[in-house]
């Protein structure tokens, strides 16, 4: 019996992995055409998205598949404007993936435009999105206190501020934290992620370079009187910068297809 349980449980994994994939190569070239990419240059990205060598991880029953399309899913939202179905796929990718909040600097970055803009209810509208977007992780912080913190002998991390299990497992069990993982022993791994932090500068590169004005005013155009002039600048370096806010939870090949582009000219 629980081995037909675990069965059905590893094929129902299975499955949803190749749902996520799918979802991913449905939506990755939308998100592409939204960015001015053409069509042949977004069929190139789905396919390097497909043939990336970490395909055989994404069909392991783990959350990398299903986070990878909730967040191209909420990328997509946001590029079409829809500011409350992407704040409510920030809060689910936060349930699949703790780093899945970062994702809320989409909205952030609506937020700093409405705010230099004084557009009160505007930035109003997107605090309260901010706070929907957060009630997963906050909701799942509560839970983990309430469940180990009320305890004659209550664990350490509890006496942290703010008392987050999550970074008390990740610091004492994993040795996590700010540049640890640089050390000679992880210089292979370094090696391996060279050529995609390469390919990732070489993209951002390529945008300063085509839009300097939008680069420099942070996709930002009425801080320059020359916006007019860059439009498609402005589209491209405001879903640059706050991409550079959850940089890394991307798989690499999402940002590698997009290397491929050519059409940012």
């Amino acid at each position: 019996m629980a081995q037909q349980f675990t069965s059905d449980v590893s094929l129902a994994g299975l499955a949803l992995n190749i749902a996520s994939q799918a979802v991913v190569v449905m939506i990755l070239p939308r998100v592409l055409a939204k960015l001015g990419v053409s069509r042949s240059t977004a069929k190139l990205a789905t396919i390097t998205y497909l043939l990336n060598p970490a395909v055989p991880f994404f069909n392991a029953l783990y959350t990398e598949s299903l986070y990878s399309a909730l967040s191209t899913v909420t990328i997509y939202a946001w590029l079409c404007q829809q500011r409350l179905a992407t704040a409510m796929l920030v809060c689910i990718a936060s349930l699949v993936r703790s780093n899945g909040f970062l994702l809320i600097g989409f909205l952030l970055h609506d937020g700093v435009v409405a705010l230099l803009q004084w557009d009160a209810l505007d930035t109003i509208y997107i605090v309260g999105l901010g706070l929907l977007s957060s009630l997963s992780s906050v909701w799942i912080h509560f839970t983990n206190y309430n469940k180990f913190c009320y305890r004659d002998v209550a664990p350490l991390w509890c006496n942290n501020t703010p008392p987050m299990l999550y970074n008390y497992i990740q610091q004492h069990y994993w040795n996590v934290g700010f540049l640890k993982y640089y050390t000679l022993n992880q210089v292979p791994n370094i090696a391996l992620a060279l050529p995609v932090l390469a390919a990732s500068g070489c993209l951002l590169k390529r945008i300063a370079m085509t839009y300097p004005i939008a680069t420099r005013n942070l996709a930002l155009p009425w801080l320059s009187a020359t916006c007019t002039s860059q439009a498609k600048g402005w589209q491209h370096v405001s879903f640059v910068v706050p991409l550079l806010c959850y940089t890394g939870t991307l798989q690499p090949s999402w940002r590698m297809g997009q290397l491929a582009s050519n059409d940012y000219g």
